[in-house]
């Protein structure tokens, strides 16, 4: 009889695509450690759109994930275009190419989705496979043989590009038989399927929203879990690049606001542009601060962070010393520059998550409802709903108010989240600890 060490070590698959975003690539990043560090026994497979990490984690192997079956182009060929659009000046043409291509690639990804759903369910009877291209048949025998398969984020229903192949996804897993973790989840809109209530894990990451909803999908009480983003663990880059980062923006740490804005629909960024460079020169005298940082959290098409903050930086010449910064694939460099702010100001919800789980008082501004359950959800971890202000609200009077918490209070704010960082980190090794249950 074969010895206990001759059985197949269990496999447990990750599924997340980047797109060029700063946050989601923080995500990858921390969910990979953390598996490796709460089931060191598996093998890992990790499915993904950016394989930057691949050199860190050569024990690790990697695949396409839903981009198989969602577009028609091959890996090579997107990333040579999200090269070219992330390397060039702003301009209304990265829109407009966004449209086209999701024009193009819609039918395919239709077919393409009904083909591999039809596929995981014939592999449950005697019928086998037939039909499926190299790349789509290889990320079904992929998820088939998992032990268990760990996805979420924001599963979006209104980004049909995304959120089509990812449920076709979730509908193979379960015609297979096989457990799936929903992880680190904001419920923005409900799918009317099973793709929650068929989890064998829900983790969300707001404590009233998506709990809420989720038990309104049919989740189980007993397999819902809230926990931060797993991004908080993120680690932030090295003291010397830090320094060297800081230096070559001409910023000195703790004299500069930190502020990132991201696209959002034409009338509710002009707003937002228009009242940020009203209050932002106000709000950096009184602080006061030297200069201020605007910082870019994605590269990817018509979510180029650069075009927006490039609008806002000449909106603010010759009133207010800029700097201006994208970084490029690595989020624990930003993560380590935000640490070293005065303040932060944010848009995006992983910016927000960088600057609180570095002990940095931050501001959370909303551009639309959906994204008030990410933002929101994030600061009520820590208490400080009132740091969230939706655009509406955003004006000389919400400065003041920032003024009154990040300037007449700053050591007991930093205080305050150093405090519940220590508990949030602790709260975060939850979900890793149930994944372990379910493959053991």
């Amino acid at each position: 009889m074969p010895g206990a060490d001759s059985r197949t070590p269990p496999r447990v698959v990750l599924m997340r695509n980047v797109f060029d975003n700063l946050g989601d690539a923080a995500m990858l990043e921390c969910e990979i450690e953390a598996l490796q560090r709460h089931l060191p026994e598996a093998s890992l497979t990790v499915l993904t759109d950016d394989r930057r990490l691949a050199p860190r984690y050569p024990q690790v192997a990697w695949g396409e994930g839903d981009l198989v079956i969602g577009t028609p182009a091959p890996p090579r060929a997107r990333t040579a275009v999200r090269r070219v659009l992330a390397g060039s000046g702003a301009g209304p043409w990265r829109r407009v190419t966004g449209r086209v291509w999701n024009a193009l690639a819609t039918p395919y990804r239709r077919r393409s989705v009904r083909r591999f759903t039809d596929a995981a369910t014939r592999l449950t009877s005697a019928a086998g496979v037939s039909g499926l291209h190299g790349r789509t048949r290889h990320l079904l025998d992929t998820l088939r043989s998992a032990s268990l398969v760990v996805g979420g984020g924001g599963l979006i229903g209104a980004v049909p590009a995304i959120s089509e192949p990812r449920r076709a996804l979730y509908a193979a897993l379960r015609a297979l038989g096989v457990p799936y973790v929903l992880h680190g989840v904001s419920f923005t809109d409900a799918w009317a399927d099973d793709t929650y209530a068929g989890a064998a894990l829900v983790v969300v990451r707001d404590r009233s929203h998506s709990r809420a909803r989720a038990v309104a999908s049919g989740v189980d009480d007993r397999v819902l879990v809230e926990a931060v983003d797993p991004a908080f663990a993120l680690a932030p880059a090295g003291d010397r690049d830090v320094a060297e980062t800081l230096a070559s923006l001409g910023l000195e740490r703790g004299t500069f606001l930190a502020v990132n804005v991201r696209a959002a629909d034409r009338d509710s960024l002009a707003a937002l542009l228009l009242r940020l460079s009203e209050i932002l020169p106000e709000v950096a005298r009184r602080l006061p601060v030297k200069k201020v940082l605007l910082f870019g959290m994605q590269r990817f098409r018509e979510n180029h962070d650069g075009d927006v903050l490039a609008r806002l930086a000449g909106s603010l010449a010759g009133r207010l010393p800029v700097a201006l910064w994208a970084p490029e694939g690595n989020p624990g460099l930003l993560k380590g520059v935000l640490a070293s702010a005065r303040a932060i100001v944010s848009c995006r919800y992983h910016g927000a998550v960088f600057g609180l789980s570095s002990g940095v008082p931050t501001i959370g501004l909303v551009l639309s409802a959906d994204y008030e359950v990410k933002l929101a959800g994030l600061f009520q971890w820590y208490g400080l709903d009132r740091l969230v202000l939706d655009v509406d609200r955003l004006c000389r009077a919400a400065a003041t108010s920032w003024l009154t918490e990040i300037g007449n209070r700053d050591g007991e704010l930093r205080l305050h989240l150093a405090r519940l960082n220590q508990d949030l980190a602790r709260l975060r090794e939850r979900p890793y600890e149930r994944m372990a249950s379910l493959v053991a």
